[in-house]
C-alpha cells in the first residue's frame, strides 16, 4: 500500500457506540475469526479522545480497510470515561488501561499478542495511516511463522 501520495483520513466524531452490546461484539468477532482464520483486533477508545477518533478514521481508509477486513475481526469497544466496559480489557489481563486508543491484537484461542506495545497509537493525530498498516501487518506476520 506504499505509495508516494499520503492516505487522506478525516477523524470520526463518535465511533464509539454509546449503546452497543459490546460482549455480544465481542463473542461474534471471536466466531467470526475462528471461523475465517483471522485474529481479533479490539479497538478500545472513548469518542471523547481525539486520538482515538483519529485512529477511527485511520481505519476506515478504504485501502487500509479491506486489508484490515481480510486480516482481522474488528471491534471497536466504547470504555466511555473509563467507566464502561473495562472488563473487556480486564478479560486480557488490564487491571487498567493507561490511555487510549488501545489496540488489542488477540489470537482466537484468548491470547493477547501484543501487551508490551498496545498503546502504540495513543499518539494517533500524529502518525501516518501506513504506521498504522505496518503495525498490523507486523503482528499478523508474527502469528503466521
Amino acid at each position: 500500500m506504499k505509495s508516494s501520495e499520503p492516505l487522506k483520513w478525516t477523524a470520526i466524531e463518535a465511533p464509539y457506540e454509546e449503546k452497543a452490546d459490546a460482549k455480544a461484539e465481542l463473542e461474534a468477532a471471536f466466531a467470526h475469526a475462528r471461523k475465517n482464520g483471522k485474529l481479533i483486533l479490539l479497538n478500545l477508545g472513548g469518542n471523547w479522545c481525539p486520538d482515538a477518533r483519529a485512529l477511527a478514521g485511520m481505519l476506515e481508509i478504504p485501502q487500509l480497510r479491506v486489508w484490515l477486513d481480510d486480516n482481522y475481526e474488528h471491534v471497536k469497544i466504547n470504555i466511555g470515561d473509563y467507566d464502561r466496559n473495562m472488563d473487556i480489557p480486564a478479560r486480557f489481563g488490564f487491571e487498567e488501561l493507561e490511555g487510549v486508543p488501545a489496540l488489542l491484537a488477540i489470537k482466537t484461542d484468548g491470547t493477547l499478542i501484543n501487551e508490551k506495545d498496545c498503546y502504540q497509537f495513543r499518539n494517533a493525530r500524529e502518525r501516518d495511516p501506513q504506521e498504522v498498516l505496518d503495525y498490523l501487518i507486523e503482528w499478523r506476520e508474527k502469528v503466521k511463522k
